[in-house]
């Protein structure tokens, strides 16, 4: 019963949308960049202040990237190739900023202010010191492509909002150099600062159009070229955000085949190849390998395959949904472990079973489909 299941939700999602014969695998994973739990020290100190950590598998184990998690995470990229002798990709949606607290806090918490995510890394130094040079050192392979996620994972307004307000819970983490606690942590939370374009209106455009062209332009200056494909944080944005991004150039939406528009809260059917009034090109994830949530288990590996096989009989390439905190191990080396032994047996019998199998980025997925 539960491979029918799977059988028919993979034909739904596949049902509708561009087709090839090509067998074209993508992986995309999301928050590249920014911080989540800082530190084990931090985790720590929550919960004895009574914070639920557990019941977030992204608080218990999601932090800034490691020079570990990269050297890793790059190994399991490196033991497949494809037809054409191409290592696995993976696409890195990336934020390019996290808050800097410090000037924040000087300021009174009366003037938002970012850092380079790449200043956050050598002010974490140890292990993440020197990270940002295995990021180019997996670009120049071709095996780690970053995209644009936003300019932080964070929704500004809101957190500055509450910190001008003095709310509790939002001075609780800004004083752990935290922000990504939900309801779900604690009944003391009224909101969440995850969603980065939810609360758009006309009196606030502004913001997010600078939010959006200073990201984009740290992006080129990070990674020396322009992200061609966006991914809104919790899969959240509407209208005003597609415009902006048109603005600047950005030509492909990544997204789940169900979202929510940020603006009208009205859920969304996102289908592949399609086109906005823009004439942006709606990409589509169509498979979700996510190893943490599933507890680890040899299961997911095969109900994977089996959503790539519908995926391929239907003639659509398949987009991997499998975000970073799969394989970070700073707070819980075993969650990086695991999730990796499951991502290089997935990709061990992906080769196998599919010998002409080609790796790419989403950009160049984006590509094929707008010159075909």
């Amino acid at each position: 019963m539960n491979r029918l299941r799977t059988i028919a939700g993979s034909g739904i999602v596949n049902a509708f949308g561009w087709r090839t014969h090509r067998k074209i695998v993508v992986i995309e994973s999301d928050d590249w960049g920014s911080v989540r739990m800082p530190s084990k020290e931090v985790r720590d100190n929550l919960i004895k202040q009574g914070i639920d950590i557990g019941k977030s598998y992204f608080a218990t184990n999601d932090c800034l990237e490691s020079e570990d998690d990269l050297n890793a995470l790059f190994e399991t990229l490196r033991s497949v190739k494809d037809k054409n002798g191409r290592y696995a990709v993976m696409t890195a949606d990336s934020v390019v900023a996290n808050p800097d607290f410090d000037a924040i806090r000087k300021s009174g918490f009366q003037e938002y202010i970012y850092e380079p995510f790449t200043r956050t890394m050598e002010r974490y130094g140890g292990s993440h010191k020197n990270a940002f040079q295995l990021w180019k050192q997996g670009m120049n392979e071709g095996i780690f492509r970053p995209q644009f996620h936003g300019r932080e994972h964070l929704n500004v307004l809101k957190w500055m909002r509450d910190l001008r307000a003095k709310d509790p819970m939002a001075h609780l983490m800004f004083d752990q150099r935290h922000w990504a606690l939900s309801s779900l942590n604690t009944n003391l939370m009224k909101t969440h600062y995850l969603d980065g374009f939810t609360g758009i209106t006309n009196g606030n455009t502004t913001f997010y159009e600078e939010s959006i062209r200073q990201g984009l332009e740290l992006f080129f200056k990070l990674f020396g070229f322009h992200s061609k494909s966006f991914i809104a944080q919790c899969y959240r944005w509407g209208d005003t955000v597609e415009s902006i991004l048109n603005d600047k150039h950005v030509r492909y939406i990544q997204g789940m085949f169900v979202r929510q528009d940020a603006e009208t809260l009205r859920r969304k059917h996102q289908i592949l190849g399609s086109r906005n009034k823009y004439g942006q090109i709606y990409l589509l994830r169509n498979v979700s390998f996510e190893p943490v949530a599933s507890g680890y288990k040899d299961s997911l590996v095969d109900e994977v395959l089996l959503r790539i096989k519908v995926a391929f009989v239907l003639g659509k390439p398949v987009t991997l949904s499998s975000h970073r905190v799969n394989y970070i191990g700073s707070l819980n080396e075993n969650n990086r472990t695991e999730s990796l032994r499951l991502l290089g047996k997935l990709l061990k019998r992906m080769v196998k079973l599919y010998p002409d199998i080609e790796f790419m980025s989403s950009d160049q997925l984006g590509d094929i489909i707008l010159n075909s």
